[in-house]
């Protein structure tokens, strides 16, 4: 991966703009850095601004937090009232700002993170993750629900509280709706459409059997869901609204789970046992007949994830040798790759905005089960979940 070049004298290293709310900013720094990983250090005179800041870089595998005097580039950050925190990245000495403006956020912490996705984006031209949101299961309470927040768990919140064992939360791309199947009140799996910041539910697939997925098509408008009603597991898109009666795309006597979209809606990856085992297929989202990828790697490929920037990619949980493992297939290739090698379980992989990044869920013999952020490049890893917060796993992320 290219990053910027901080080099040559430049004319008018002073800019400013204002950022808007998802930190994004109207140009990028024109030059690149050499480098695969590049040294920057931190400054703020708010502590916990300059802590929250190092913690996220520190999970980005194209970054190392280091001290001034070793860094190519220094971000000094100014937490401001209204939730809103200053941004500017100085370099060369004498010290130049080849960067400045301000971030908006829902929070404190939220406008720090923008900040931060800001510096990132100038940085490597690509998208920052640091400011978005996941949904995830814990039995933090005692009983699974669905939980959401930042990813750095600085603020988690219970969105279910029902001890109905709710599972596989999925949350729609504005990050305001989010679909999850429960055993809420009839004690059947049900999926259920949660409005986040009011709380209310309303059943969105409650048909003769398991109900089940719950993906939101890319442009927010479709949810793919995978139904038992005809006698077994079969694929189907709904409307987000719930209008009219859901698209049946499969028409078999396998079974179809866990429906990914691709990138621009027009195609989905679903795991199916239509070979005796679990393998992946993709299939039109209109309707079509389903293609096998050729994995050629295990036995056991199911939970696929699509790359949100790079539609020749998915993600996907294989077994190997007993453990699952996270697995890396991309189209024309002859084969997937595996990704991790950990003692014991790395599974429910989900891309984060950036194409690069993966959240996922991982467990260690005899431990519990903690999401962990992974660079796809650097096959870096980082723990996100705190030791004293319980089981947390199954994550959706949205930005």
């Amino acid at each position: 991966m290219r990053l910027f070049r901080l080099l040559c004298p430049l004319i008018g290293l002073l800019f400013a703009f204002q950022f808007n709310a998802y930190g994004q900013s109207p140009y990028t720094i024109e030059k690149k850095i050499d480098k695969k990983v590049t040294p920057i250090a931190i400054q703020s005179g708010d502590a916990s601004a300059q802590a929250l800041a190092s913690f996220a870089f520190n999970t980005h595998g194209a970054f190392s937090v280091t001290t001034p005097s070793k860094a190519s580039a220094v971000l000094v950050l100014t937490p401001l009232t209204g939730n809103r925190c200053q941004l500017k990245i100085v370099t060369g000495s004498p010290a130049q700002v080849l960067y400045e403006g301000t971030a908006d956020g829902s929070s404190p912490e939220s406008a720090i993170l923008r900040a931060c996705d800001a510096a990132v984006k100038a940085l490597t031209n690509k998208p920052g993750y640091f400011g978005g949101q996941i949904a995830f299961v814990s039995n933090r309470t005692g009983n699974r629900e669905v939980w959401m927040g930042d990813l750095f768990f600085r603020w988690v919140k219970p969105l279910t509280t029902d001890k109905s064992n709710a599972l596989r939360p999925y949350l729609a791309p504005d990050a305001k709706t989010v679909f999850y199947r429960s055993y809420y009140r009839t004690g059947f799996p049900d999926v259920f459409k949660q409005d986040v910041a009011t709380g209310r539910r309303v059943p969105f697939a409650s048909y003769k059997g398991t109900n089940a997925g719950g993906a939101v098509s890319p442009n927010g408008q479709q949810v793919a869901l995978t139904l038992s009603a005809p006698g077994n597991m079969e694929l189907y898109v709904a409307d987000i609204n719930s209008s009219g009666k859901p698209l049946r795309l499969t028409t078999n006597r396998y079974v179809e789970t866990d429906p990914a979209w691709s990138p621009d809606g027009r195609r989905l990856v679903v795991t199916s046992d239509q070979l005796g085992y679990p393998q992946l297929y993709e299939i039109p989202s209109r309707g079509g007949p389903m293609t096998r990828l050729q994995t050629n790697i295990s036995k056991y490929c199911a939970e696929p994830s699509w790359n949100p920037l790079d539609e020749s990619k998915i993600v996907f949980t294989a077994n190997m040798g007993g453990s699952y493992e996270l697995a890396l297939y991309q189209f024309g290739q002859g084969s997937a790759q595996v990704l991790t090698s950990f003692p014991g379980d790395a599974k429910e992989a989900v891309w984060l905005n950036d194409g690069r990044h993966i959240i996922y869920t991982e467990k260690a013999p005899g431990n519990r089960e903690k999401l962990v952020i992974f660079d796809s490049e650097t096959k870096k890893r980082t723990p996100i979940t705190p030791d004293n917060f319980g089981n947390a796993s199954q994550a959706s992320f949205a930005y």
